[in-house]
């Protein structure tokens, strides 16, 4: 008779966990960021573009370009990567001579967070699919010696 409790103690668990559901995010977990993305500042004269490939292959590749004033003046290369232990979300801005990692720490339909507190600035990343042509994003760090933030609110716009 207690085996054939400890069986069904077993068997309920089974059933009872989600299909699919894991403990280790994949690549599709980061999937609402692909799109062509912008920010208009009017004030500013200046337009800040996101691009992110369709996930393929364990991996997502993306673009950011600001321009100011019909000039770049910045420009950084993404990659999100599956590793063993999740995603690592590898940022390499235009003056940058290597790639910086930051983790995947929380993740979940529609939002994804990446840090490295060793990091100087940002130390954490934040992605957000506010609605299906809203993306928010978001940095934080140490900076002047407090805790800022620098946020991206983007559209989708027509990838060109």
């Amino acid at each position: 008779m207690s085996v054939n409790l400890s069986m069904l103690l077993v068997f309920g668990a089974f059933a009872i966990s989600t299909p699919g559901q894991t403990d280790v995010p994949t690549i599709k977990s980061v999937g609402f960021m692909a799109g062509c993305w912008e920010m208009n500042n009017a004030e500013r004269k200046s337009v800040i573009s996101e691009q992110w490939m369709m996930p393929a292959g364990n991996a997502m590749l993306g673009i950011s370009r600001t321009v100011k004033a019909e000039k770049m003046i910045g420009y950084e290369f993404m990659k999100l990567v599956v590793d063993a232990n999740g995603i690592t979300f590898y940022a390499r801005p235009h003056n940058a001579k290597e790639d910086t990692p930051f983790k995947m720490t929380k993740w979940s339909a529609n939002e994804a967070t990446f840090e490295n507190p060793a990091n100087d600035f940002p130390q954490k990343i934040t992605y957000k699919l506010a609605t299906p042509d809203s993306l928010f994003a978001r940095i934080e760090g140490p900076m002047n010696g407090k805790v800022s933030g620098i946020d991206f609110p983007y559209v989708r716009v027509k990838c060109n």
